[in-house]
């Protein structure tokens, strides 16, 4: 089935589910950023209050964002290669 072109709800689909997969790992990496960016800028306008709110809302919309990236890499992570070790040629 390698030349089938997927229909927009097979399309839809894998969208959601790497989506899905991806979101715990992706709030977590975007927090991280977030709040690093966040006492970064805090620092920056001399105001550490208003870098440590803005720090998580910055990380969360990264997150989100990130989120169908790395669910579509723990999918392929996880599809089987046929049997075959990737050594094998």
């Amino acid at each position: 089935m390698a030349g089938r072109k997927d229909t927009n709800d097979e399309q839809r689909e894998r969208q959601q589910a790497a989506f899905q997969r991806g979101l715990p790992i992706g709030i977590g990496v975007g927090i991280a950023i977030g709040v690093s960016f966040g006492l970064l800028f805090g620092l920056m306008l001399d105001n550490l209050a208003l870098g440590v709110a803005m720090g998580p809302a910055l990380g969360l919309g990264i997150g989100i964002a990130l989120s169908p990236a790395f669910g579509a890499q723990l999918i392929e992570k996880d599809r089987p290669t046929g049997g075959k070790d990737e050594t094998d040629e």
